[in-house]
């Protein structure tokens, strides 16, 4: 088998279909490292991350193997180091190769030597399963790099399905009073926005929703980066057509007060994002949302239903699954590092602090 780096915009738009198909076989894969997500996330969100996407093709040309990377390179000081990240940066959640599960071994061992041989200083992968083709003890990729550091990342709660109740005890109770207090204001409809000429609107008001939102708690406002404000609605209405995702909406007298948009694949369901009006705080409308979406999905015959990465109390309220994350960083010794190294040592600050973070990460696990 060979390995050969994807490095432009329109090779990667080309790799698609083959990385699609792939995708559609791989039993580890799951809706966050859907092909579709990752090329447009990258289009809408990271274009300024330069693709370093690593494919494995076999003797007869045929896509075994996709690494979705990309590099950064940053300033510090008088260095520009190199970063090789997730091609979306913080945008990636469970970042991980498409594999063909007939030849796994031979695929991750040429993607583990292809990932060596690449040219970068500093590796950062957030937010890694362990379950992971990357991290597999056996024939995982990154066997081949010692060098890599595993520390522990953030929890991460699944939900196995189906459930007939998903929030029960004294939270269900209180979701349900709040509810009744709900539709004693109006007409109240939480379901699927369906398919079709109003779906378009319904996304874009989703994404005024959460702006407005963002802006009053002071958090990131996700679709302020790029081009997502303009290219995310269109984007979402055709994942939704086609199955992979799903937009849950909360309306009172067809006025929308609520929605969350859920990514589908591989029979789990991923909480994406999700907004509410400010002004109806008292309803819990997130809590409201996030039960009937659930609840959704087990309709739909998921197995999975995924919460997202964090330790937000309020997940716990449907008792998942709880499992940890890795986040896995490494540097290369060369005069790059060593010279980004002395430079943060004589401001007194430490080389962990490298990789800058930036606009909106630190509040990643807050918005999910």
């Amino acid at each position: 088998m060979k390995v050969h780096v994807v490095s432009t915009r329109g090779d990667l738009a080309a790799l698609l279909p083959e990385w699609s198909r792939l995708f559609e076989r791989d039993p580890r894969a799951a809706a966050r490292s859907e092909p579709h997500l990752i090329h447009s996330f990258h289009r809408m969100f990271t274009p300024e991350i330069r693709p370093r996407v690593l494919v494995v093709t076999d003797a007869q040309g045929e896509v075994r193997g996709v690494l979705p990377l990309g590099l950064q390179v940053r300033r510090i000081g008088p260095a520009f180091v190199r970063h090789l990240i997730p091609l979306i940066d913080w945008h990636a959640h469970y970042t991980d190769a498409v594999v063909d599960p007939d030849d796994s071994d031979v695929v991750c061992s040429c993607l583990g030597r292809a990932l060596n041989a690449l040219a970068w200083d500093r590796l950062d992968i957030n937010h890694v399963r362990k379950e992971s083709w990357l991290l597999d003890p056996e024939i995982g990729i990154l066997t081949s790099l010692p060098m890599v550091s595993r520390l522990e990342g953030l929890p991460a709660p699944r939900i196995v399905l189906p459930t007939t109740k998903a929030l029960g005890g004294n939270s269900g109770k209180d979701l349900r009073r709040r509810l009744r207090a709900l539709e004693a204001t109006g007409k109240v409809v939480i379901g699927w926005e369906p398919t079709g000429p109003m779906l378009l609107p319904a996304v874009r008001a989703f994404v005024r929703l959460h702006f407005e939102l963002k802006t009053v708690q002071r958090q990131t406002r996700t679709f302020s980066f790029g081009t997502s404000q303009r290219d995310f609605p269109p984007w979402l209405v055709n994942e939704i057509s086609v199955g992979r995702a799903g937009l849950l909406t909360t309306r009172r007298d067809g006025v929308l007060l609520a929605a969350s948009v859920i990514l589908r694949s591989h029979g789990e369901a991923h909480a994406y994002r999700a907004a509410r009006d400010p002004a109806t705080a008292a309803f819990s409308l997130g809590i409201l949302q996030t039960t009937r979406a659930i609840e959704a999905c087990t309709a739909l015959g998921d197995n999975i239903f995924d919460l997202g990465p964090g330790s937000e109390p309020y997940k716990a309220k449907w008792r998942p699954d709880v499992s940890t994350l890795v986040n896995l960083t490494a540097t290369r010794s060369g005069w790059r590092p060593t010279l980004a190294a002395a430079w943060m040592r004589l401001r007194g600050r430490p080389p962990r602090e490298w990789r800058t973070t930036p606009a909106g990460q630190r509040e990643v696990a807050r918005v999910n």
